[in-house]
């Protein structure tokens, strides 16, 4: 099992993932397609997840070490899963299992047929996205505000608002905004999803509208990644 001092390394989200502490996941079994509702309450990127089971009468198929299962959990709409092993778990204090991490989600197909051979890697979304640290500029409603773009695509991007910007200007899901990336790029969008992020901001996800070829081109100037 991992050690204690393991988790002072632990993170409070895994956004390759679309999960984030204190989020409710299911954790099904390949074998027997049982399935326990259960808590995230830790995580080490790239390693493991830690789980709490929220109820008492589930299978002690759940015990075995190894133990093929399927994690999913609901983000902005959408039905995220991916394939993983159990790596230990302990009942007391608490019922705590620690599952493998995976790099990456599975289509919403390989995970209902739960078998750890055939699960493929596929990608959820429509463009590749990118982790980046880009300071813009956030209008709407004639006011402009600044925020910090931290993953990015040709379809949308993740900002991170503080949270006396984010209450201040009060930003919902379709809430119409452009974002401000220098002076000769700017890109109309629309908000999709809100979430609290850490102790004193919040992710707000944008879905570019009406983005044309040219304004693409300059995009992928500033972010060549993209490319």
């Amino acid at each position: 099992m991992p050690e204690s001092r393991d988790l002072l390394g632990a993170t409070s989200c895994c956004p390759e993932l679309f999960i984030e502490i204190g989020m409710q996941l299911i954790m099904k079994s390949c074998s027997t397609n049982e399935s326990v509702t259960c808590e995230l309450i830790g995580m080490r990127c790239g390693e493991y997840l830690i789980l709490r089971i929220q109820k008492d009468d589930y299978s002690d198929e759940f015990h075995t070490k190894g133990k093929p299962i399927t994690v999913t959990n609901t983000y902005a709409g959408c039905v995220f899963g991916f394939s993983s092993r159990i790596i230990q778990h302990i009942s007391l204090p608490d019922k705590l299992f620690f599952v493998e991490y995976r790099q990456s989600l599975e289509s919403q197909e390989a995970v209902r047929d739960c078998s750890v051979s055939v699960l493929r890697n596929c990608n959820m979304r429509s463009s590749k996205r990118i982790d980046c640290f880009v300071p813009v500029h956030l209008s709407s409603g004639g006011t402009v505000f600044e925020a910090k773009v931290d993953n990015i695509s040709t379809t949308g991007c993740r900002c991170l608002v503080a949270d006396d910007v984010f209450n201040h200007n009060n930003i919902e899901v379709h809430t119409l905004i452009t974002i401000q990336f220098s002076n000769t790029l700017s890109i109309d969008g629309k908000v999709s999803v809100v979430r609290r992020q850490f102790l004193h901001s919040h992710h707000v996800g944008i879905s570019f509208t009406n983005i044309d070829d040219d304004t693409k081109r300059k995009l992928m100037e500033l972010i060549p990644s993209l490319a």
